[in-house]
């Protein structure tokens, strides 16, 4: 599989005459985990969007591999980049298995049945997402960090060269976070995947992220390494929180302290 590189280019956006994103310049590059964190509001959500085609620029580029994602075919964006939004609607019947077979859409010709070689990457993603037990089940009758990786699982299934995912250890216990995380760390390393993650979590971001963005009202406000972004002045100029960093075997661990008016 070749490999897919994301960049915005003096990208604003904003919903009617409220402004979301302003200015921002960023590549994402091939082989590493991409993280974005910031306050709520501030716009991380609607960037993910933007990268994956689903909303138009106001003012700029998002563009995959030079080409403004708007511009791709949707059948072959959908093989070239996996977006897993937020936990969504869940009314429909459909079991997990089906679920996570829903990922390997765009890669079976229209009107034809999944092959077997379908069917093995659905199987393979549920069980990296310690799914095989609930495969049966009905998707809306699990808890919500079970949806959760039910979700990351069709992310997974789909198989493409990006993968973008906004909040997905939203729900989830510690220990399926961090198979989470250790998964997507996996896919950048081994395969050269390009993953993009919205997180709240700043020790998972800390931990398992190449490079951190921090966004605060729309505009890019610290962008590089762990060690160059995670620093105690940019949490208290992003988070308005007091907190150390401290060094640790596993990484850099987050010590919140105070809120701060």
């Amino acid at each position: 599989m070749d490999s897919a590189t994301l960049a915005v280019t003096s990208l604003s956006f904003g919903y009617g005459p409220t402004p979301v994103l302003r200015g921002l310049d960023l590549v994402f590059e091939p082989g590493l985990v991409h993280g974005i964190v910031g306050p709520n509001g501030c716009g991380k959500s609607t960037l993910l969007g933007l990268l994956a085609g689903h909303l138009p620029p106001g003012r700029g580029n998002a563009a995959l591999d030079g080409v403004p994602s708007r511009e791709y075919p949707a059948s072959r964006l959908a093989r070239r980049l996996a977006l897993v939004e937020q936990q969504p609607a869940s009314d429909f019947p459909f079991t997990v298995f089906e679920t996570v077979l829903m990922g390997r859409h765009p890669h079976i010709p229209r009107f034809a049945r999944p092959r077997a070689k379908d069917l093995d990457i659905a199987e393979k993603s549920l069980a990296i997402m310690d799914l095989g037990h609930l495969r049966d089940r009905v998707l809306a009758d699990l808890s919500g960090g079970e949806r959760q990786r039910a979700m990351v699982a069709r992310g997974l299934a789909q198989d493409t060269p990006a993968l973008l995912l906004d909040e997905p250890t939203a729900s989830m216990d510690i220990r399926h976070a961090l198979k989470t995380m250790s998964e997507l760390g996996r896919l950048a390393r081994e395969k050269g995947r390009t993953v993009i993650a919205v997180l709240h979590d700043l020790n998972l971001a800390a931990r398992f992220c190449d490079r951190i963005t921090m966004l605060a009202q729309g505009a890019a406000h610290a962008s590089g390494s762990v060690e160059q972004t995670l620093t105690p002045a940019n949490i208290e100029a992003v988070f308005r929180v007091r907190a150390g960093v401290l060094d640790t075997e596993t990484g850099p661990a987050v010590i919140y302290a105070q809120e701060l008016p």
